[in-house]
């Protein structure tokens, strides 16, 4: 399916990831991929800002918290607000089982 702006696709891969819940979903990580891709590549880094912080994290697994970090690190300098996006998560992961150090490793 083709969508006519990032801002549809965004939308609607926020829906797909919020209807997974805290359910781990492998499929979504590699659409969460692409989707950065894309914009880093059309150098819309504030959509990928927009994308972040639109996310609920209390909707979402742990691992596609970490996938959006991962996908968007490579920008990071050049993404609004990303270091205030990680260090959001960093609070919301900490009350995970798993550290955040160890969910975090070799990203920061």
């Amino acid at each position: 399916m083709k969508y006519e702006t990032p801002e549809e696709y965004s939308e609607l891969l926020k829906i797909k990831i919020e209807s997974f819940g805290k359910t781990y979903e492998q499929g979504i990580l590699v659409d969460i991929f692409l989707y950065f891709e894309y914009l880093m590549n059309s150098n819309q880094f504030e959509e990928i800002s927009k994308f972040l912080f639109s996310l609920n994290m209390e909707h979402v697994s742990p691992q596609v918290i970490i996938s959006t970090i991962r996908s968007s690190s490579a920008a990071k300098n050049k993404i609004p607000k990303w270091d205030e996006y990680v260090n959001n998560s960093k609070v919301w992961l900490s009350s995970n089982p798993l550290t955040v150090k160890h969910l975090l490793r070799g990203i920061l």
